[in-house]
Order: structure tokens, then sequence, then C-alpha cells
């Protein structure tokens, strides 16, 4: 009986940890690009209590199936999922990756370290381009015939001439993730198209186990054994950003709290199971009194 109550009690703290899970899910669903967490179970401590009999291939005739018993439950693994998330409409300089795979590249300590990030909302103080928990947005050069020189550099547009604090507030991206001065006024009913170009472009890069990726604050994560290091940073391609745009959170409120019930439910089941071996341990430790 002993057994069975810690069976039940190691049950009960797998699926706790399973709705933190859920409720980080749920009280992150409307932080942008917010990825949700997976958690999945596995059965641990089988027991054999007999083997069966052998099978005879001559007469046809099967053997007989050993005695088993499943033990208790535990997390066998935890994963982000990196599917991407809705638009959601942003400011001049947000930017939206259409790629879960891709990620922006940040740094908190001018290049010593690197961080990666989903979200796309940034900012532009002492002319650097920042993240909102102010991390440095890296991205290439740009020469005057448009090319990338693939160099990856923090973007700073205090060495640009001729950008005032006006300016500022109107350099956007374009559609190839391309830095730009400003936005032209709309004209005869149509859209607003991109101004003059700025010597930068954003940078992207990807890993070969998203999922292994460390989360951190502020929605960067960080590379670990599992993740491996970061590929070669590229520039993007066509369709894998949206100008003025944020990512949503990919949470979905529904499965997260029908998965919330389920949950609670197990607990339930697993109380039930302790209830009722303690009654028995009580009714026997009552008949030896």
């Amino acid at each position: 009986m002993f057994d069975i109550m810690s069976q039940a009690k190691n049950a009960m703290e797998s699926y706790s940890t399973k709705l933190k899970s859920i409720s980080s899910n749920i009280s992150s669903m409307n932080v942008s690009s917010y990825k949700r967490i997976e958690m999945s179970f596995q059965t641990v401590f089988n027991q054999q209590l007999s083997g069966g009999s052998s099978a005879y291939s001559a007469g046809n005739e099967g053997g007989t199936n050993g005695i088993q018993l499943g033990g208790t439950v535990s997390i066998s693994a935890t994963t982000i999922d990196f599917s991407t998330g809705g638009d959601i409409p942003g400011k001049n300089l947000s930017l939206k990756i259409n790629n879960g795979d891709k990620f922006f590249i940040v740094s908190p300590d001018e290049g010593k370290s690197f961080f990666y990030a989903k979200s796309g909302d940034f900012k532009i103080s002492d002319n650097k381009l920042l993240t909102q928990n102010n991390m440095q947005v890296y991205g290439f050069s740009v020469q005057d015939n448009g090319m990338s020189t693939q160099q990856l550099v923090p973007i700073d547009i205090s060495n640009i001439p001729g950008i005032n604090e006006a300016d500022k507030t109107k350099i956007t991206w374009d559609t190839n993730g391309r830095l730009r001065m400003s936005l032209d006024v709309e004209t005869d009913g149509e859209e607003a198209k991109y101004g003059s170009p700025l010597p930068f472009q954003i940078a992207l890069s990807s890993f070969k186990n998203t999922s292994g990726l460390l989360m951190t604050d502020g929605l960067t994560y960080y590379p670990t054994i599992s993740s491996g290091p970061a590929d070669v940073p590229s520039a993007p391609k066509a369709g894998e950003v949206v100008p003025r745009s944020l990512e949503a959170s990919n949470v979905d409120y529904p499965s997260e709290v029908v998965d919330s019930l389920e949950i609670q439910r197990a607990i339930d089941a697993a109380m039930s199971v302790i209830k009722m071996a303690n009654d028995s341990i009580t009714a026997f430790i009552n008949k030896l009194g």
C-alpha cells in the first residue's frame, strides 16, 4: 500500500508541473511572440512480477504472458513550440519573422555574447537599434550597390549623415529586412512606399534543434548543448519578414483550458488512490489494535 501511495504522489507532482506550464502559457497568451511550452509524460519503474512460458512452434501453441505492472509517471520532456503566430499591427520599427525556425540576433554586452529573439518590437535609443529590454540588435552592413557584406554588425545610425530627430521616428523596414529612412506620404490613394535605404539589413539565424534553446528573460533564447550552436547568419528570404508587424503568441486558449481540466482530473484520481490506500492501511491497523 505504501508503494501505491508513493506512486500516486509522484504522479501528482508530475501533473502539478504540467499545470505550471499550462498556467505559464495562459498568463502569457497576450505577450507578443511568446512561444507555448509543451510537456510530455512517461511511465517509470515498470515491474515484472513473473515471466511467461515459452511458445511451442511444433505444436503451434502460444506461450503464456508474463505479469507486468506499470509504475508511476514522470516528465519525459519539455519542448518549446516555435510555430508562427498571427500578425499584430506594429510601429514603424516593428518587424515580424514569418519563419518559426529563424531568430533575430541580439547582444546585451556589445557582441561579447549573443542571444536570439523572436520579438521584433524594436526601438532606437542613442542612435542604436535595441530590443525593448535594451539588447543591441545586429544586422549586416549594406554597400552602395545594395549588396550585403554579410558582416555581422550592431545596427547604429549615428554615423549616417542627414538624419535628425524627426527622421528617427519614421525609420522603418522593407519586405527584405532593409532599414529605410522614412515613409513617403500617401498619394492618390496609393499605399505608402518605402523611403531611401539605410546601409543596414536585419540578420537572422537558426538552430539544428530550436526546442533545445534555453528561454531567458524578455523572450530571448540562449543556445545549449541540445540546440547546438547558431547557424551562420543570413539575410531574410522573400516573405520571411513582415514590416510594421509583430507576431502574436501561438497559445491556443481553448486547448490549454481543456488540457488543464484533464490534468486536474488526473490529480483528483491520484488523490483518490492515495485515500483508498490510506483507508486500507488504517483499517488494517485498527484490526491489529
